[in-house]
């Protein structure tokens, strides 16, 4: 027997203590597996003013108008994102939280090249918050820590989430669980904008983007 056929053996075998058990109580085993999954992400707690910082407003697009903010997601770390809204819009939109998996940064969602090896348009659906806002969504792009603006160690473009996984495991914490408390507090400063409806919030991402929608939408009831 291999190493991972004894570890697949166990997982066959293993009566696994949060499983869902359909006769017992549907909320009581919820909010033991949410318990459970806060603490294993290691969330940190909310400690700063979530009012977002306006950068800048362009208006000159074909078909949305651009918000650049930043908003403090902890003391002294700030997580940059964009807002873009349809040219045609009611007071109230339905709003999307876009996250780019493991690429070049979140300006792929807005079809842009900032680095060497950044390819222009949508490709790879990578262009999906274009997709959206012209569907009527209000979209929110957000930079995720190993990504873009926020890799850390300076290089151009990829990624850079190794040395900060590994950071985080140290500290108690896990990169998956800042990366949604940075949605939760996104979130928070959305509260600001009159544009947003959030009681019609989504969130989707690809790879990357994808394990942390999934993750934020569990930890976060708003989505």
């Amino acid at each position: 027997m291999t190493p991972q056929e004894l570890h697949m053996a166990i997982a066959r075998d293993r009566v696994y203590p949060l499983s869902f058990n359909e006769l017992n109580d549907f909320n009581t085993q919820k909010e033991k597996i949410k318990k459970t999954l806060y603490g294993l992400l290691g969330m940190p707690q909310k400690t700063t003013n979530p009012k977002p910082v306006i950068e800048f407003e362009k208006t000159d697009h074909e078909d949305y108008d651009e918000i650049r903010f930043h908003v403090e997601s902890e003391p002294g770390f700030f997580v940059p994102a964009h807002l873009i809204l349809p040219k045609e819009r009611g007071v109230k939109l339905p709003t999307v939280i876009c996250l780019q998996g493991h690429s070049s940064g979140m300006h792929r969602s807005l079809g842009r090249v900032k680095y060497t090896n950044d390819v222009e348009g949508d490709v790879g659906d990578r262009a999906f918050a274009l997709q959206a806002v012209r569907r009527g969504y209000a979209c929110v792009i957000m930079e995720q820590r190993g990504f873009g603006e926020l890799k850390g160690i300076e290089q151009d473009g990829g990624t850079n989430c190794l040395h900060m996984s590994l950071q985080a495991i140290m500290l108690g914490r896990t990169l998956i669980g800042e990366r949604c408390f940075d949605v939760s507090r996104l979130i928070d400063a959305l509260e600001y904008f009159e544009e947003v409806d959030l009681n019609r919030l989504g969130i989707m991402g690809n790879s990357g983007g994808g394990t942390t929608s999934f993750y934020a939408a569990c930890v976060d009831p708003r989505i």
